[in-house]
């Protein structure tokens, strides 16, 4: 299976909502523990720890990270069950290490942790940079895609993506561009660039074509 197939087959909107789902089931279970700033002492006492780790693993986190559960929960006097913190790691990590969850991280923007076992690394890495790729180019698109655009409106332009240019508008850079003012009277730039504002680079255009002296329109035989 290709991976476009494979993306088509999982769309990354739905299962994104899916994986969503099971951190808020887990992520209630541990009381958000996992995911945020730490145990609390009341957390450390009470919660089981085969489900911390099976968040834990879920999150990608590594071995290592048993350590600042140590720390915290000495606070409270309770010394974290590692085995079964282990066991739920290594569950949740099963749900980690797939091409799917990889290429949902690098879709959002996120890195991989190097976590998985080192047979399937290759394969992971692959998924990630094709998702992360996808994602580098919806941050363009999102940069220069405005409804400024001197030349929205146009028959070649006019709806031509369902209105996208509304997204994201903080984000829209500077984008100087000469106009004819024939085509396009009734547009003004009053847009100025701030030192906090990117300039995008002005777009050159094609220069236009002219026959040659020997070639004759319409001619005949």
């Amino acid at each position: 299976m290709t991976m476009l197939s494979f993306i088509e087959t999982y769309h990354p909107a739905t299962t994104s909502k899916k994986m969503l789902g099971l951190f808020a089931v887990t992520a209630s279970m541990t009381g958000c523990a996992t995911l945020g700033g730490g145990l609390t002492p009341t957390q450390c006492q009470q919660s089981n720890w085969q489900t911390i780790g099976y968040q834990d693993g879920l999150l990608g986190r590594s071995q290592d990270y048993i350590q600042k559960h140590i720390k915290q929960c000495a606070k409270a006097n309770t010394v974290p069950d590692q085995q079964q913190w282990q066991q739920g790691r290594e569950a949740g990590l099963k749900r980690y290490c797939t091409p799917l969850r990889a290429y949902q991280l690098g879709r959002e923007g996120y890195d991989y942790n190097d976590v998985c076992p080192q047979s399937m690394t290759l394969d992971l890495l692959k998924a990630h940079d094709e998702g992360y790729l996808n994602y580098q180019r919806e941050q363009r698109l999102n940069q220069l895609w405005y409804n400024t655009d001197p030349f929205w409106g146009s028959p070649f332009y006019s709806n031509r993506f369902g209105g996208w240019g509304g997204l994201d508008r903080r984000s829209r850079p500077y984008y100087p561009r000469s106009v004819p003012n024939n085509r396009y009277p009734k547009y003004t730039d009053t847009h100025q660039p701030t030192s906090s504002q990117p300039v995008a680079p002005r777009p050159v255009m094609p220069s236009p074509v002219t026959p040659s002296n020997d070639a004759t329109i319409g001619s005949k035989k």
